[in-house]
């Protein structure tokens, strides 16, 4: 017997422009309103699954893999504007969020009567630019990775999937409480003897006042 469709409860916003309306706000918000952003950790995971390198590249991507890929648990408490505008995705910019529906694969929402807990599923896409996880995630920079392998790299690419951004919302205020960014991706490089790919997975976790 097939199990029964259960709706989203009373109050919750259903249709995916309400829902990402409703996060965009919240999390532009953070930006102009947040007194304190704590960033309760940071993951930086090697995807051995998604990584395919030649031997003649082991000896460049090794060290980069360490450099890039490190986690980090340290809770980090922004309490200035200027930091959290920096420091809270999209970093360095004073908006979190230009979601649309285009941008997502499924956004949900429910309310568990003090928050309304939204998922937003993010399309798949390679280096996007105002599209996508580009709308409402902080990314790695192509830039940065030719910085950090010098002329050993001659072109970089990066293909996002599976990328997902999970939050709390509270009723009352419509401020955003706690959010969770998620954000696989493979970096496609190619040196002058050889091309390869190396699965990566970042993933932050912020509580905000």
């Amino acid at each position: 017997t097939a199990a029964p469709v259960q709706s989203a409860p009373a109050g919750a916003p259903e249709k995916a422009e309400e829902i990402i309306a409703l996060f965009n706000k919240s999390a532009d918000n953070v930006k102009v309103n947040a007194t304190v952003v704590q960033r309760n950790f940071k993951k930086q995971q090697h995807l051995e699954d998604k990584t395919e390198l030649p031997s003649v590249l082991q000896s460049v991507a090794n060290p980069l893999i360490s450099k890039l890929l490190t986690d980090n648990n340290e809770i980090k408490v922004h309490d200035t504007k200027e930091r959290i505008i920096e420091k809270f995705p999209v970093g360095n910019e004073t908006w979190s969020s230009k979601a649309t529906a285009a941008d997502l694969k499924e956004a949900t929402c429910t309310d568990d009567g003090t928050s309304y807990n939204i998922t937003l599923k993010y399309v798949d896409g390679e280096n996007p630019v105002g599209t996508g996880v580009a709308n409402s995630f902080t990314m790695f920079k192509i830039e940065d990775i030719k910085e950090s392998a010098g002329a050993l790299v001659k072109s970089a690419s990066f293909s996002y999937f599976d990328a997902v951004i999970t939050c709390k919302i509270d009723k009352a205020t419509g401020n955003m409480t706690w959010v969770n960014y998620h954000l696989p991706c493979v970096l496609t490089v190619e040196t002058p003897v050889a091309s390869g790919k190396v699965g990566i997975m970042i993933e932050e976790d912020f509580t905000i006042t």
